[in-house]
Protein backbone atom coordinates (compact mmCIF):
# COMPACT_ATOMS: atom_id res chain seq x y z
CA UNK A 1 0.00 0.00 0.00
CA UNK A 2 1.70 3.27 -0.83
CA UNK A 3 2.07 5.87 1.38
CA UNK A 4 0.22 8.67 -0.03
CA UNK A 5 -3.10 6.13 0.25
CA UNK A 6 -1.87 4.40 3.59
CA UNK A 7 -3.74 6.23 5.87
CA UNK A 8 -7.10 6.43 4.12
CA UNK A 9 -7.14 3.36 3.17
CA UNK A 10 -6.32 2.16 6.78
CA UNK A 11 -9.00 4.45 8.04
CA UNK A 12 -11.39 3.14 5.47
CA UNK A 13 -11.37 -0.62 6.23
CA UNK A 14 -10.83 0.84 9.89
CA UNK A 15 -14.70 2.29 10.17
CA UNK A 16 -15.85 -0.16 7.87
CA UNK A 17 -14.55 -2.97 10.18
CA UNK A 18 -16.86 -1.23 13.39
CA UNK A 19 -20.15 -1.37 11.62
CA UNK A 20 -19.66 -4.44 10.02
CA UNK A 21 -18.04 -6.51 11.99
CA UNK A 22 -15.12 -9.42 12.14
CA UNK A 23 -16.61 -11.61 9.76
CA UNK A 24 -17.19 -9.28 6.85
CA UNK A 25 -14.00 -7.79 6.05
CA UNK A 26 -10.97 -9.44 4.46
CA UNK A 27 -7.40 -8.64 3.85
CA UNK A 28 -6.90 -12.57 3.30
CA UNK A 29 -4.13 -12.78 0.57
CA UNK A 30 -6.63 -15.50 -1.00
CA UNK A 31 -9.96 -13.48 -0.54
CA UNK A 32 -7.83 -10.98 -2.19
CA UNK A 33 -6.52 -12.88 -5.18
CA UNK A 34 -10.01 -14.45 -5.76
CA UNK A 35 -11.48 -10.79 -6.12
CA UNK A 36 -8.49 -9.27 -7.96
CA UNK A 37 -8.20 -11.27 -10.86
CA UNK A 38 -9.32 -14.57 -13.01
CA UNK A 39 -7.23 -17.23 -14.97
CA UNK A 40 -9.50 -16.68 -17.87
CA UNK A 41 -9.28 -12.81 -18.01
CA UNK A 42 -6.95 -11.35 -20.92
CA UNK A 43 -7.25 -8.49 -18.78
CA UNK A 44 -4.25 -8.10 -16.13
CA UNK A 45 -3.66 -5.07 -14.15
CA UNK A 46 -1.17 -6.24 -11.25
CA UNK A 47 -2.84 -4.23 -8.26
CA UNK A 48 -5.27 -6.49 -6.19
CA UNK A 49 -7.64 -5.11 -3.77
CA UNK A 50 -6.83 -3.56 -0.68
CA UNK A 51 -9.83 -5.62 0.71
CA UNK A 52 -12.99 -7.67 0.43
CA UNK A 53 -16.12 -6.75 1.72
CA UNK A 54 -18.93 -9.26 2.41
CA UNK A 55 -22.27 -7.19 2.22
CA UNK A 56 -25.88 -8.41 3.46
CA UNK A 57 -27.82 -5.45 2.18
CA UNK A 58 -28.84 -2.02 0.50
CA UNK A 59 -27.77 -0.45 3.66
CA UNK A 60 -24.49 -1.84 4.76
CA UNK A 61 -23.49 -1.08 0.83
CA UNK A 62 -24.97 2.57 1.11
CA UNK A 63 -22.79 2.85 4.79
CA UNK A 64 -19.79 1.00 2.93
CA UNK A 65 -20.07 3.97 0.12
CA UNK A 66 -20.38 6.73 2.80
CA UNK A 67 -17.21 5.74 4.09
CA UNK A 68 -15.17 4.89 0.65
CA UNK A 69 -16.19 8.64 -0.01
CA UNK A 70 -15.52 10.32 2.53
CA UNK A 71 -11.73 8.97 2.26
CA UNK A 72 -11.45 9.09 -0.96
CA UNK A 73 -10.97 5.23 -1.33
CA UNK A 74 -12.62 3.94 -4.69
CA UNK A 75 -14.70 0.01 -4.81
CA UNK A 76 -15.86 -1.91 -6.98
CA UNK A 77 -19.00 -4.40 -6.83
CA UNK A 78 -18.00 -8.37 -7.02
CA UNK A 79 -20.42 -10.93 -7.24
CA UNK A 80 -19.16 -14.31 -9.54
CA UNK A 81 -16.23 -12.66 -11.45
CA UNK A 82 -16.87 -14.41 -14.80
CA UNK A 83 -15.80 -11.31 -16.18
CA UNK A 84 -13.40 -12.14 -19.18
CA UNK A 85 -13.07 -8.40 -19.30
CA UNK A 86 -11.96 -7.07 -16.00
CA UNK A 87 -15.12 -5.28 -14.66
CA UNK A 88 -14.35 -6.35 -11.69
CA UNK A 89 -10.66 -5.50 -10.63
CA UNK A 90 -10.43 -3.45 -8.12
CA UNK A 91 -7.04 -1.85 -8.81
CA UNK A 92 -6.15 -1.25 -5.24
CA UNK A 93 -9.33 -0.22 -3.80
CA UNK A 94 -12.49 -2.35 -2.21
CA UNK A 95 -13.77 -5.17 -3.65
CA UNK A 96 -17.44 -5.21 -2.02
CA UNK A 97 -18.47 -8.71 -2.63
CA UNK A 98 -22.51 -9.64 -2.99
CA UNK A 99 -22.07 -13.76 -2.17
CA UNK A 100 -24.46 -13.11 0.45
CA UNK A 101 -27.25 -11.04 -1.82
CA UNK A 102 -28.73 -14.01 -3.17
CA UNK A 103 -32.29 -13.96 -2.61
CA UNK A 104 -35.40 -14.30 -4.34
CA UNK A 105 -36.86 -11.54 -2.88
CA UNK A 106 -40.87 -11.66 -4.36
CA UNK A 107 -42.03 -13.63 -7.33
CA UNK A 108 -44.98 -12.09 -8.63
CA UNK A 109 -46.18 -14.63 -11.26
CA UNK A 110 -49.74 -13.13 -11.63
CA UNK A 111 -47.29 -9.74 -12.95
CA UNK A 112 -44.38 -11.65 -14.63
CA UNK A 113 -42.04 -10.33 -12.94
CA UNK A 114 -39.43 -10.87 -9.96
CA UNK A 115 -37.35 -8.85 -7.26
CA UNK A 116 -34.22 -10.64 -6.81
CA UNK A 117 -30.56 -9.16 -5.15
CA UNK A 118 -27.66 -8.85 -7.56
CA UNK A 119 -25.93 -11.98 -6.50
CA UNK A 120 -28.91 -14.28 -7.78
CA UNK A 121 -27.12 -16.47 -11.03
CA UNK A 122 -29.91 -16.71 -13.80
CA UNK A 123 -29.66 -20.24 -14.49
CA UNK A 124 -30.46 -20.90 -10.51
CA UNK A 125 -33.46 -18.31 -11.06
CA UNK A 126 -34.65 -19.99 -13.82
CA UNK A 127 -34.92 -23.46 -12.20
CA UNK A 128 -36.29 -22.08 -9.08
CA UNK A 129 -39.73 -20.66 -11.68
CA UNK A 130 -39.38 -22.94 -14.33
CA UNK A 131 -43.41 -23.66 -14.34
CA UNK A 132 -44.86 -20.42 -14.02
CA UNK A 133 -41.93 -17.89 -16.49
CA UNK A 134 -38.79 -17.48 -17.47
CA UNK A 135 -35.63 -14.74 -17.33
CA UNK A 136 -34.68 -15.78 -21.08
CA UNK A 137 -31.11 -14.03 -21.28
CA UNK A 138 -28.31 -16.47 -21.47
CA UNK A 139 -25.10 -15.37 -20.81
CA UNK A 140 -22.46 -17.99 -19.74
CA UNK A 141 -23.57 -19.78 -16.93
CA UNK A 142 -21.55 -18.41 -14.17
CA UNK A 143 -23.25 -14.83 -14.78
CA UNK A 144 -25.41 -13.24 -11.80
CA UNK A 145 -27.94 -10.73 -12.58
CA UNK A 146 -26.29 -7.80 -11.22
CA UNK A 147 -23.28 -8.13 -13.47
CA UNK A 148 -25.65 -8.83 -16.36
CA UNK A 149 -27.41 -5.66 -15.90
CA UNK A 150 -24.02 -3.31 -15.33
CA UNK A 151 -22.64 -5.16 -18.41
CA UNK A 152 -26.09 -4.88 -20.49
CA UNK A 153 -25.08 -9.12 -21.26
CA UNK A 154 -26.92 -10.91 -24.16
CA UNK A 155 -26.20 -14.10 -25.29
CA UNK A 156 -27.14 -16.93 -27.62
CA UNK A 157 -31.37 -15.98 -27.26
CA UNK A 158 -30.40 -12.43 -27.85
CA UNK A 159 -32.11 -12.25 -31.59
CA UNK A 160 -35.67 -13.67 -30.09
CA UNK A 161 -35.17 -11.96 -27.06
CA UNK A 162 -33.16 -8.85 -26.69
CA UNK A 163 -30.29 -8.06 -24.56
CA UNK A 164 -30.84 -7.36 -20.24
CA UNK A 165 -31.64 -3.57 -20.73
CA UNK A 166 -34.99 -5.10 -21.96
CA UNK A 167 -35.96 -7.02 -19.25
CA UNK A 168 -35.30 -4.60 -16.41
CA UNK A 169 -38.43 -3.06 -14.61
CA UNK A 170 -36.82 -0.99 -11.43
CA UNK A 171 -33.72 -1.29 -9.89
CA UNK A 172 -32.32 0.24 -6.51
CA UNK A 173 -28.89 1.07 -6.69
CA UNK A 174 -26.27 3.01 -4.28
CA UNK A 175 -24.94 5.95 -5.75
CA UNK A 176 -20.44 6.66 -5.13
CA UNK A 177 -21.53 9.23 -1.64
CA UNK A 178 -23.95 6.15 -0.36
CA UNK A 179 -27.41 7.63 -1.44
CA UNK A 180 -29.85 5.12 -2.15
CA UNK A 181 -32.10 5.49 -5.27
CA UNK A 182 -34.61 4.24 -6.84
CA UNK A 183 -35.49 4.16 -10.35
CA UNK A 184 -38.33 2.84 -13.13
CA UNK A 185 -38.92 4.73 -16.18
CA UNK A 186 -42.54 5.56 -16.73
CA UNK A 187 -44.12 8.40 -18.69
CA UNK A 188 -42.27 11.42 -17.27
CA UNK A 189 -38.38 12.20 -16.33
CA UNK A 190 -35.08 10.02 -17.32
CA UNK A 191 -34.61 6.50 -18.13
CA UNK A 192 -32.36 5.66 -15.38
CA UNK A 193 -32.80 1.97 -16.24
CA UNK A 194 -31.50 2.55 -19.67
CA UNK A 195 -28.70 4.77 -18.11
CA UNK A 196 -27.24 2.36 -15.60
CA UNK A 197 -27.79 -0.75 -17.66
CA UNK A 198 -24.48 -1.42 -19.43
CA UNK A 199 -22.57 1.28 -17.12
CA UNK A 200 -20.31 -1.46 -15.45
CA UNK A 201 -20.41 -0.07 -11.95
CA UNK A 202 -19.50 3.47 -13.02
CA UNK A 203 -22.79 5.35 -11.66
CA UNK A 204 -23.51 3.42 -8.79
CA UNK A 205 -23.86 -0.29 -7.38
CA UNK A 206 -26.98 -2.19 -8.18
CA UNK A 207 -28.24 -3.61 -4.90
CA UNK A 208 -32.32 -5.24 -5.99
CA UNK A 209 -33.94 -4.97 -9.30
CA UNK A 210 -37.14 -6.17 -10.59
CA UNK A 211 -37.32 -8.59 -13.86
CA UNK A 212 -39.88 -9.12 -16.28
CA UNK A 213 -40.50 -12.62 -17.01
CA UNK A 214 -41.21 -14.22 -20.44
CA UNK A 215 -44.21 -17.00 -21.00
CA UNK A 216 -42.31 -20.47 -20.91
CA UNK A 217 -42.29 -21.48 -24.85
CA UNK A 218 -45.24 -24.16 -25.89
CA UNK A 219 -42.06 -26.25 -27.50
CA UNK A 220 -38.33 -25.52 -27.90
CA UNK A 221 -36.30 -26.82 -30.45
CA UNK A 222 -32.74 -27.32 -30.72
CA UNK A 223 -30.69 -28.20 -34.28
CA UNK A 224 -27.15 -28.53 -34.81
CA UNK A 225 -25.27 -27.81 -38.76
CA UNK A 226 -22.61 -29.53 -38.94
CA UNK A 227 -20.82 -31.20 -35.51
CA UNK A 228 -17.62 -31.01 -34.51
CA UNK A 229 -15.75 -32.68 -31.57
CA UNK A 230 -15.33 -30.52 -28.18
CA UNK A 231 -14.78 -31.73 -25.02
CA UNK A 232 -16.73 -31.75 -21.84
CA UNK A 233 -19.93 -32.70 -23.19
CA UNK A 234 -21.39 -36.39 -23.09
CA UNK A 235 -20.74 -37.55 -26.73
CA UNK A 236 -18.20 -37.68 -29.35
CA UNK A 237 -18.35 -34.94 -32.36
CA UNK A 238 -16.59 -34.67 -35.63
CA UNK A 239 -14.14 -31.82 -36.40
CA UNK A 240 -15.90 -29.39 -38.16
CA UNK A 241 -17.88 -25.86 -37.62
CA UNK A 242 -21.13 -25.77 -36.00
CA UNK A 243 -23.79 -23.51 -36.22
CA UNK A 244 -26.22 -24.11 -33.12
CA UNK A 245 -29.74 -23.08 -33.55
CA UNK A 246 -32.43 -22.48 -31.16
CA UNK A 247 -36.18 -22.17 -31.95
CA UNK A 248 -39.12 -21.88 -29.34
CA UNK A 249 -42.40 -20.66 -28.69
CA UNK A 250 -45.43 -22.61 -30.52
CA UNK A 251 -45.68 -26.26 -32.01
CA UNK A 252 -46.54 -24.96 -35.64
CA UNK A 253 -43.92 -22.53 -35.39
CA UNK A 254 -41.13 -24.08 -33.71
CA UNK A 255 -41.67 -26.22 -37.00
CA UNK A 256 -41.85 -23.93 -39.46
CA UNK A 257 -38.61 -22.66 -38.41
CA UNK A 258 -37.07 -25.45 -38.37
CA UNK A 259 -38.04 -26.44 -41.58
CA UNK A 260 -36.72 -23.73 -43.04
CA UNK A 261 -33.81 -23.53 -41.62
CA UNK A 262 -32.90 -27.15 -42.75
CA UNK A 263 -33.80 -25.66 -45.94
CA UNK A 264 -31.40 -22.70 -45.82
CA UNK A 265 -27.93 -24.77 -44.33
CA UNK A 266 -28.22 -27.57 -46.54
CA UNK A 267 -28.75 -24.68 -49.68
CA UNK A 268 -24.90 -23.77 -48.12
CA UNK A 269 -23.51 -26.64 -47.99
CA UNK A 270 -23.90 -28.45 -44.65
CA UNK A 271 -22.61 -31.76 -43.81
CA UNK A 272 -25.12 -32.81 -41.71
CA UNK A 273 -28.40 -31.22 -39.73
CA UNK A 274 -29.21 -32.73 -36.57
CA UNK A 275 -32.80 -31.77 -34.26
CA UNK A 276 -33.18 -32.61 -31.18
CA UNK A 277 -37.51 -31.83 -29.08
CA UNK A 278 -36.07 -34.42 -26.18
CA UNK A 279 -35.24 -31.79 -23.23
CA UNK A 280 -32.33 -34.16 -22.00
CA UNK A 281 -31.11 -34.59 -25.68
CA UNK A 282 -31.34 -30.57 -26.32
CA UNK A 283 -29.44 -29.96 -23.39
CA UNK A 284 -26.60 -32.20 -24.11
CA UNK A 285 -26.32 -30.23 -27.92
CA UNK A 286 -26.67 -26.84 -26.09
CA UNK A 287 -23.91 -28.51 -23.57
CA UNK A 288 -21.18 -28.22 -26.38
CA UNK A 289 -22.01 -24.17 -26.94
CA UNK A 290 -22.26 -23.42 -23.07
CA UNK A 291 -19.21 -25.46 -22.09
CA UNK A 292 -16.63 -24.69 -25.14
CA UNK A 293 -14.87 -22.18 -23.20
CA UNK A 294 -14.41 -24.54 -19.72
CA UNK A 295 -13.23 -27.10 -22.73
CA UNK A 296 -10.41 -24.67 -23.75
CA UNK A 297 -9.50 -24.42 -19.55
CA UNK A 298 -9.59 -28.25 -19.67
CA UNK A 299 -6.67 -27.67 -22.82
CA UNK A 300 -3.88 -25.95 -20.99
CA UNK A 301 -0.54 -26.86 -20.69
CA UNK A 302 1.61 -25.54 -17.04
CA UNK A 303 2.46 -22.43 -17.25
CA UNK A 304 0.10 -21.24 -20.01
CA UNK A 305 -2.89 -18.41 -19.88
CA UNK A 306 -6.04 -18.52 -21.89
CA UNK A 307 -6.91 -14.83 -23.35
CA UNK A 308 -10.73 -14.45 -24.13
CA UNK A 309 -11.94 -11.61 -26.38
CA UNK A 310 -15.80 -10.15 -26.76
CA UNK A 311 -16.49 -7.95 -29.72
CA UNK A 312 -19.43 -7.64 -31.94
CA UNK A 313 -19.87 -6.78 -35.52
CA UNK A 314 -22.53 -6.01 -38.15
CA UNK A 315 -23.87 -9.56 -39.18
CA UNK A 316 -22.26 -8.90 -42.80
CA UNK A 317 -18.72 -8.87 -41.58
CA UNK A 318 -18.72 -11.98 -39.66
CA UNK A 319 -17.44 -13.78 -41.94
CA UNK A 320 -14.92 -11.75 -43.13
CA UNK A 321 -13.84 -11.20 -39.21
CA UNK A 322 -13.70 -15.37 -38.48
CA UNK A 323 -11.57 -16.06 -41.72
CA UNK A 324 -8.70 -13.12 -40.50
CA UNK A 325 -8.76 -14.51 -37.01
CA UNK A 326 -7.82 -17.50 -38.93
CA UNK A 327 -5.39 -16.30 -40.17
CA UNK A 328 -3.91 -14.26 -37.82
CA UNK A 329 -3.62 -17.49 -35.26
CA UNK A 330 -2.26 -19.24 -37.86
CA UNK A 331 0.40 -16.85 -38.70
CA UNK A 332 1.21 -16.35 -35.12
CA UNK A 333 1.57 -19.71 -34.00
CA UNK A 334 -1.26 -20.00 -31.47
CA UNK A 335 -4.34 -22.36 -30.78
CA UNK A 336 -7.62 -20.59 -30.63
CA UNK A 337 -11.54 -21.46 -30.44
CA UNK A 338 -13.84 -19.50 -31.96
CA UNK A 339 -17.42 -18.88 -30.38
CA UNK A 340 -20.07 -16.71 -31.31
CA UNK A 341 -23.79 -15.55 -30.56
CA UNK A 342 -23.96 -15.01 -34.38
CA UNK A 343 -27.32 -13.74 -34.84
CA UNK A 344 -26.34 -10.55 -32.90
CA UNK A 345 -22.70 -10.43 -34.97
CA UNK A 346 -20.88 -10.94 -31.18
CA UNK A 347 -18.03 -12.66 -31.63
CA UNK A 348 -15.33 -14.50 -28.68
CA UNK A 349 -12.23 -15.66 -29.71
CA UNK A 350 -9.98 -17.90 -26.65
CA UNK A 351 -6.29 -18.06 -27.33
CA UNK A 352 -3.80 -20.37 -25.34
Amino acid sequence: MKEGRGKPMRRAIEEIHQFLGDDSISTDGEDLKAHGCSEWSSTKIGRLPVAAVFTKSTDEVSSIAKVCHNCKVPMIPFSSGSSVEGHFYARGGISIDFMEMNKIVAFHPEDMDVVVQPSVSWMGLNDQIKDSGLLPVDPGPPAKVGGMIATNCSGTNAVRYGTMKDWLINMTAVLADGKIIKTRKDHAGYNLNGLFTGSEGTLGIITEVTLKLAPIPEVTGVAVDVIYRIGGTSREWKKSPTLFFKSSGTKAGVTDNIVCVRKIVYQNGSDDFEVERDAEKQHALWAARKEAFWSMLCLRKSGSEVWSTDIAVPLSKVPDLVEVSKQDLGNLGLFGSMLRHIGDGNFHESIL
